[in-house]
């Protein structure tokens, strides 16, 4: 019997060190750097239920959409600190008139 996934829990699972560690342990019961297909498909034996998929999935991606939204937030500050430094030096390293009389 196969049990219904979440897409993006399973996304998350697949970049999580938990996963990596399986993949290894696999990879090292091989002389090669792959994992057999008959490995494969014990990665997912412990799948949980479909709604806790969900909300698993839910909290991991809501730390993400707040790193995300702080990174879009850096580099809008980064671009308006790089304005202002060119204008600051512009202006520092513009020639010095000399005074009307």
């Amino acid at each position: 019997m196969t049990r219904p996934f979440f897409n993006r829990y399973l996304m998350w699972f697949m970049t999580s060190t938990a996963f990596a560690r399986q993949v290894d342990e696999a990879k090292k019961q091989t002389p090669r750097d792959f994992v057999p297909i008959s490995e494969q498909y014990q990665f997912f034996h412990a799948l949980p239920p479909l709604a806790e998929q969900v909300r698993i999935a839910a909290e991991i991606e809501e730390p993400v959409a707040i790193c995300d939204q702080v990174e879009a937030q850096l580099t809008t500050a980064e671009g308006e600190r790089n304005r202002l430094l060119k204008a600051v030096l512009h202006d520092a390293l513009a020639p010095v008139s000399a005074p009307a009389t």
